[in-house]
């Protein structure tokens, strides 16, 4: 299946021998202004959605 990622993906998960966690390189909102702005504009709409949430 080809079309999914050039087939990559599927060339990938046929040679895979398992599962091992991936290296996070998460960037700190500390210090980019982008995803502080971001993070404040959209954290009231999560709470908002978040206080109506399903529960099992």
């Amino acid at each position: 299946m080809s079309w999914y990622d050039s087939g990559s993906w599927h060339d990938n998960l046929r040679t895979s021998t398992g599962l091992t966690i991936q290296q996070r390189d998460y960037v700190s909102i500390d210090h980019n202004d982008l995803l502080r702005h971001a993070y404040s504009t959209c954290r009231p709409h999560y709470e908002a959605l978040f206080a109506h949430r399903l529960m099992a």
